[in-house]
């Protein structure tokens, strides 16, 4: 299993795909339903930048490269097995040939041609350079044979060569300045040339002929540097693909047209693309290691994305159902779809002279509100007529109406006055809430539902109370302040709901989802999770099933649709979350209709659905990772024998996964944390285990997670961050201030207490106790500690602290104080310890450190009664060209250790000779996991499971 860097995506056909992960190459495949992944070595020491394919009679020419090397491939026998490869003493910029393996044009880093032939290996048969010698940023080749070949090379400096590598000796064809920065990539078809820079733009030119290339449009949609683009054709119409640093994919028309745009990757840069033409979807990869699809179908059609349903104004608007939309103007309207799929008004009705405050749709027919007045119309296909009535609902206008089960209304009106009424309208039960001043009289309560024979609601200055309501009166029995600021709450969606148990879903305006638990039995709710989410202003909470919910919300003027695997699925100007719109799944499950309305005119779009087709569509496995560096991970093996990863990075996000054979199963995603996190610990208890992370800013946090067959139950315990009143200090002889920007760096833990290393150079000592964390003491060392590790002896507990210093400290663990000294001290390094290991036998132990100076340290101590002796003299051996990150202890005799290098060693421990040696495609290592004897996780950008 590995997750990396992906550079590069290539569409075989509809069925198979060639991903570049690192340096090793990935075949996706799908047949009889069934996907099938296969990974190939390449033989590279630099990640795969670049795949083209030659189709032949029989078998495909697969030619990848990256870096100075090349090398084919071919499907045998559904199998991906490499035939040959060569190195270059160039960097390879690109290549290309026209399904002709004699014939194979390569283009190096310093705009030189080499022409390839290919048999069973690789041969020169002829070499060109081009008289502008400039480092190139990418080139592209047009041609079929070396005499037709033509070079467009990008340098860094914006401008773009074209030239011919059979007439090399003469002057050049022609040189435009392209772009204010680099220029990253350079894309042909026919008369058109797409070129994309880091001044976060793509270009349109024509190229009559390669004298003269002339400027069209200037493509700006991009918010970050622009790596790639691809033209393609639909109804001999061109269309611009571009994606980037900014995680987005955009569409073009060949006019230069803004057309879509979607956010991809979860943030992570995409840094190449492919087009399947017969299914019209595009397919991405990036830093985060996945693949990504989506289906350009209704987006390149020529019909408009969004449809105008009348021309006269109106005020409001919603859907009946999937066949019948209701329009409120002077006179009511109904919209009702025809056999040909075309709205047709239907029936219209004179509205009674009335303000109308307020309309819904409820259960198939509508309510409007008027002052105090209620009536619920009955729709036919043919007629709206009045079913019920109430004249004096409420005292004064009616504002707010919620259906808070299947058939109670609840009402409220601008002074507070509320009413539950069955759904004839007759009154069930009213009362009055009054609990806080400085209401906005249009909308006392934001949100209501009845839930396991509870009462909820959210108030319009933010609060959420749970109530029981008796005849006349109403009971506060616990309240929730500020759950989503002070906004107010805009949605309650009901997860699970039985006698004994209740868990809901809130959102507001704040970018945030939060689940309640309702415990009937003690009438108390609590908080145990929280979502963060990429939309400003979330409206509506939609289950899709198997547990996945869509969001849809504004971010400023625009409705937003999002899915958290998917991103975000679709997006429309409303003009802003004020606006009337509305929302409705269609029969058939694939795709959705929205309402608009702009300029008191209304509008339908539809959109496509996340599903998944599994028998036609080839649907990669997305795997749920980090998109920035991971910092620290641990393993947990459940009762039932599987991994459970846990892991923390500079995404701020606690992840949870299960490990299988060759994928991660996510479980789930915890952010609490507001800055990056820098160690995690597991520990167990008898209900399950308890996660505590500890990060940036100061701030620990400590997660529950209960690990049932049907689901996990994941809480969120506490949440802590260290302030100047938490340390207990004389502020007069206080030798260091505490600083805000203070980070944990690492912890460990021994029941209830809790030592956390910082960044300030102190030693922190915390304890859990009912459910809250105090800090006992803290010590000054005055250097950041990096590593730190509790040693239980017959004797005692000892603490091991290693920092920047390269020096490793023992401190006496059951008598820290502030003004406790070291037991013992001894440089290991000439800088940062990065990473440690022990082995404990008895009172004797055996550590082993690696560090930023490159080194790896072993000594052996003897651990007596306050008193550290050491065995043996410090052992040191340079295995490693770069900092040491990792080390794990496998036995007696052997350890493991990993480095920015990205190589992976088998040691023996005695005499430091390595037994065994990995290349490993994750790059910026920050550690690695031990599974068994023969198995490592090595993670950092990334992460890959190996085996020796």
């Amino acid at each position: 299993m590995l997750i990396a860097d992906s550079a590069v995506v290539k569409l075989i056909n509809s069925q198979e795909i060639l991903i570049g992960i690192g340096n090793k190459l990935k075949l996706v495949k799908k047949k009889n339903g069934k996907i099938n992944i296969q990974f190939a070595e390449t033989g590279f020491r630099s990640k795969i930048l670049g795949i083209e394919i030659l189709n032949q009679d029989q078998n495909s020419l697969i030619l990848v490269y990256g870096g100075r090397y090349l090398a084919a491939f071919a499907i045998i026998g559904g199998i991906l097995k490499k035939l040959s490869g060569c190195r270059f003493p160039d960097f390879v910029s690109s290549i290309h040939s026209q399904n002709d393996p004699e014939n194979i044009c390569l283009v190096t880093g310093h705009n030189i041609a080499i022409l390839l032939n290919f048999k069973e290996t690789f041969s020169i048969q002829k070499k060109a350079k081009c008289e502008d010698n400039s480092t190139l940023y990418c080139s592209h080749v047009e041609g079929k044979t070396w005499e037709d070949f033509v070079v467009y090379s990008g340098t860094a400096l914006g401008d773009v060569i074209i030239w011919k590598p059979s007439k090399a000796n003469e002057a050049i064809l022609y040189r435009f300045t392209a772009h204010k920065g680099v220029v990253f990539s350079i894309k042909t078809s026919g008369s058109l040339l797409v070129t994309t820079s880091d001044d976060r733009s793509a270009k349109i030119w024509n190229k009559k002929d390669r004298n003269a290339v002339i400027p069209l449009a200037s493509l700006y949609g991009h918010t970050a540097r622009v790596f790639k683009s691809k033209i393609i054709q639909k109804n001999d119409q061109n269309f611009i693909l571009t994606i980037g640093e900014d995680s987005n994919l955009c569409v073009w028309n060949f006019s230069g047209q803004f057309m879509f745009r979607k956010a991809l990757h979860n943030g992570a840069t995409i840094w190449n693309l492919d087009y399947d033409d017969t299914r019209e979807t595009v397919y991405t990869v990036g830093s985060d290691g996945n693949a990504r699809k989506i289906i350009l179908r209704k987006i390149l059609s020529s019909d408009p994305q969004s449809k105008s349903l009348l021309e006269e104004k109106i005020s409001k608007i919603l859907f009946l159902d999937t066949e019948r939309i209701f329009a409120l103007t002077s006179e009511m309207v109904l919209l009702q779809k025809d056999l040909k799929g075309c709205w047709k008004k239907s029936v219209r009705e004179n509205l009674p002279e009335m303000y109308v405050s307020l309309i819904e749709n409820v259960l198939g027919k509508i309510l409007i509100c008027s002052n105090a007045e209620v009536r619920i119309y009955k729709i036919t296909n043919h007629t709206i007529e009045l079913e019920h009535r109430n004249e004096n609902l409420l005292k004064g206008l009616i504002r707010t109406f919620y259906l808070i089960s299947r058939a109670e209304f609840f009402f409220v009106d601008d002074q507070g006055n509320c009413a539950i009424t069955d759904s004839s309208l007759k009154i069930q039960n009213q009362f009055s809430v009054s609990i806080c001043q400085n209401y906005w009289s249009t909308k006392w309560i934001t949100v209501a539902k009845k839930i396991s024979g509870f009462f909820l609601f959210g108030d319009r200055v933010g609060h959420l109370h749970l109530c029981e309501i008796s005849p006349g009166r109403i009971e506060i029995i616990q309240t929730v302040k500020n759950v989503h600021g002070n906004l107010g709450i805009t949605e309650i969606f009901v997860e699970r709901e039985s006698e004994d148990f209740a868990a809901f879903w809130t959102s507001g305006r704040d970018g945030i989802l939060r689940k309640f638990i309702i415990n009937p039995k003690t009438c108390s709710l609590r908080e145990v999770f929280t979502e963060k989410v990429p939309i400003s202003w979330v409206e509506k909470i939609v289950p899709l099933g198997n547990g996945r919910k869509m969001i849809l919300g504004f971010n400023s003027e625009n409705l937003i649709v999002w899915e958290r695997d998917e991103g975000v699925i679709f997006q429309l100007s409303t003009g802003g979350g004020h606006k009337f719109w509305d929302f409705i799944v269609n029969p058939d499950g694939t795709s959705a209709s929205v309402l608009s309305v702009t300029d008191k005119r209304p509008n339908m779009s539809e959109f496509d659905l996340p599903y998944q087709n599994d028998y036609v569509d080839l649907n990669i496995p997305i795997e749920n990772w980090h998109f920035k560096s991971c910092n620290s991970m641990e393993a947990f093996r459940d009762s039932s024998g599987r991994i459970l990863l846990c892991s923390g990075g500079d995404d701020n996000i606690l992840r949870l996964n299960f490990l299988e054979e060759s994928s991660l199963t996510s479980l789930s995603e915890v952010i609490t944390h507001i800055s990056n996190i820098r160690s995690v610990k597991i520990i167990d208890n008898p209900e399950g285990f308890l996660l505590i992370s500890v990060g940036g800013r100061a701030q620990m946090c400590i997660t529950g997670v209960i690990l049932r067959r049907e689901s996990p139950e994941i809480e969120e315990h506490i949440n802590y961050m260290l302030k100047p009143r938490d340390l207990r200090k004389n502020r007069l002889n206080q030798m260091i201030d505490f600083c805000p920007e203070t980070r944990f760096m690492c912890l460990s833990v021994d029941e209830k207490d809790i030592f956390v290393g910082c960044s300030d150079g102190f030693l922190r000592h915390f304890r859990l106790e009912n459910d809250q964390i105090h800090l006992i003491t803290s010590v000054s060392y005055g250097r950041c500690i990096l590593n730190i590790q509790l040693i239980k002896t017959s004797q005692g507990k000892i603490l091991l602290t290693m920092g920047s210093d390269g020096k490793i400290i023992f401190w006496n663990a059951e008598d820290l104080s502030e003004d406790s000294l070291p037991i013992y001290s001894i440089t290991h390094h000439d800088s940062g310890i990065n990473c440690f290991d022990l082995w404990q036998e008895d009172m004797d132990i055996v550590l082993i450190t690696g560090g930023d100076d490159q080194k790896i340290t072993k000594s052996i101590f003897h651990l007596g009664q306050n008193k550290i002796t050491l065995k043996e003299t410090p052992q040191t051996a340079f295995l490693h060209f770069a900092q040491v990150t990792g080390i794990k202890i496998v036995s007696k005799n052997e350890f493991f250790s990993t480095s920015v290098d990205q190589r992976v060693f088998r040691v023996h421990m005695n005499d430091f000779k390595v037994i065994d040696e990995c290349f490993t495609s994750v790059s910026d290592l920050k550690g690695i996991i031990l599974l068994n004897e023969t198995s490592v996780i090595v993670y950092g950008s990334g992460m890959e499971l190996l085996k020796f």
